[in-house]
C-alpha cells in the first residue's frame, strides 16, 4: 500500500535546506581541522615565499603606538532615484579625524561634521546599470577627494578607506558607456592618481579596510606555494595530499578565522595593480587578514605603498596598531571606530532625497508625483 508523507511542503523544504547547511558546516569544519593542523606542522618555520612579503604566517599586531598620531578614516555616501525624464542623486564624503589614539581621543571633521550632500542631476542615462555605476563613481570621486583635503589640512599619518585601497577594474567595465561615464571614469583615476602621490610625497599611508571580503586572494596564494613547501620541508606526503581540496572555495576570512587568534594578523602579501593605474607612480598593494577580537569575523587590510617603502614602515605598525586598539573599545566589532564615525557622518537618507524633490518640484511648479511617477517595485534585475 502506497504511504503519503505527512509533512508538509514547506517542512520537506526546510528539512532538505538543513540537510545541505549541515553539509556545508561539516565540509567546512574538516578543511579548518587541516589547516590548524598543517600551521601545527609547520609551527614556527620560515616558509613563505614570493608573492608573500614576511617568510613566517601569523604575526602578532603592534599593542600599543610609540607616540600620540593623527589618523583618519574616510567613508562616503549617496542616495539616488530615477526620476520622470532625468536621475538624480545626493552624495557626499567625510574624514574622521582622531587625535590622540590609545589615550583620549579627540575628533576633527573633515570638510565638516555634517557637510551639505553635492548634487548630481542628468537627462535620464541610458541603463538602470549605467545609472548604478555612475553613482558608484560619483561616491569613490567624493571619498579620493576628501582624503586628498585630509593630507592636506591634518597630519594624519594614516587614512583608512571604507573598503578597496583603490579601485577595482570592475568599476571602470561598462561596456560602451555614454560620454559622462566615461569622463567620470577618467575623473576617478585621475584623482585617485594624484591622491597616491599626494601621500607617498608626505609619507602618509593609505589603507583600505575591507569588512566582508569574500576573495580567495590570500588561500589562492597559499595554494601556490603549497607544493614548493612540501618539497622544501619534506612534510608527510599522505597528510598534505589533501591540501588541494581544503583550499578550494575556501574564503580568506575563513582561512583567516582558523589560523589567527586575537591579536594577531597574517604575513603581508603582494597584490596585483590595478591595471589601469599608473606604473610611474612606483606602487604595490599588500594586503593581509587581522584578527582584532576573538568573538567577530577577520577583517582584510590592504595598504599601497612605494615599491621602494622610503620609511613607510612605521607607518604600517602605527595602521595596524590603531586597528588593534580601536576594536578594543565601544562595540564588540572587529571594525575600528573611525570607520564607523566616518560611516555614521556621511549616511544619506531618503530624507535628503526628498527634500532636494520638494524645492525641485516647487521650482518648477510642477507636482512632486509627477517626477517620481515611476512603477512601484524592485527588482535585483533591475
Amino acid at each position: 500500500m502506497r504511504q503519503f508523507s505527512t509533512k508538509s511542503p514547506s517542512e520537506i523544504m526546510f528539512e532538505s535546506l538543513g540537510n545541505a547547511i549541515r553539509e556545508e558546516q561539516e565540509k567546512l569544519a574538516k578543511k579548518q581541522k587541516w589547516l590548524s593542523q598543517l600551521v601545527q606542522l609547520l609551527g614556527s618555520q620560515e616558509f613563505l615565499i614570493a608573492p608573500f612579503v614576511e617568510e613566517t604566517l601569523v604575526h602578532a599586531l603592534p599593542t600599543s603606538m610609540s607616540q600620540v598620531t593623527q589618523i583618519a578614516g574616510v567613508d562616503g555616501g549617496i542616495v539616488s532615484e530615477a526620476m520622470t525624464g532625468f536621475d538624480l542623486a545626493l552624495y557626499r564624503a567625510v574624514a574622521a579625524v582622531f587625535r590622540g589614539v590609545g589615550k583620549k581621543i579627540q575628533s576633527d571633521y573633515i570638510p565638516h561634521f555634517d557637510p551639505d550632500p553635492q548634487i548630481f542631476f542628468s537627462p535620464s542615462l541610458q541603463s538602470r546599470q549605467e545609472f548604478n555605476h555612475m553613482c558608484t563613481l560619483l561616491r569613490l570621486y567624493a571619498e579620493y577627494e576628501v582624503a586628498k583635503m585630509t593630507i592636506q589640512q591634518s597630519d594624519a599619518s594614516v587614512i583608512y578607506i571604507d573598503g578597496k585601497v583603490a579601485p577595482l577594474q570592475s568599476d571602470f567595465s561598462l561596456s560602451n558607456p555614454s560620454k559622462l561615464v566615461l569622463q567620470a571614469e577618467q575623473d576617478v583615476k585621475k584623482i585617485y592618481e594624484e591622491l597616491v602621490d599626494l601621500a607617498f610625497g608626505e609619507n602618509v599611508l593609505l589603507c583600505g579596510i575591507v569588512k566582508d571580503s569574500r576573495s580567495r586572494e590570500y588561500t589562492s596564494s597559499m595554494g601556490k606555494i603549497l607544493p614548493q613547501v612540501i618539497q622544501t620541508f619534506k612534510l608527510d606526503k599522505k597528510f598534505m595530499q589533501y591540501w588541494p581540496y581544503m583550499l578550494d572555495d575556501l574564503q580568506d576570512s575563513q582561512l583567516g578565522d582558523t589560523i589567527l587568534q586575537a591579536g594577531e594578523r597574517t604575513a603581508w602579501l603582494k597584490s596585483s595593480l590595478p591595471s589601469w593605474l599608473d606604473t610611474s607612480l612606483g606602487a604595490e598593494i599588500r594586503t593581509c587578514l587581522v584578527k582584532p577580537l576573538a568573538d567577530d569575523q577577520p577583517i582584510r587590510i590592504e595598504i599601497i605603498v612605494p615599491d621602494r617603502e622610503n620609511g613607510m614602515g612605521s607607518a604600517t605598525d602605527i595602521a595596524l596598531a590603531a586597528v588593534h586598539i580601536l576594536t578594543n573599545h565601544g562595540m564588540a566589532l572587529a571594525i575600528p571606530t573611525i570607520i564607523l564615525e566616518a560611516d555614521q557622518r556621511t549616511k544619506l537618507s531618503a530624507d535628503h532625497l526628498d527634500a532636494v524633490i520638494d524645492q525641485i518640484s516647487l521650482t518648477l511648479g510642477v507636482p512632486r508625483e509627477h517626477l517620481r511617477k515611476r512603477r512601484f517595485y524592485s527588482s535585483s534585475l533591475s
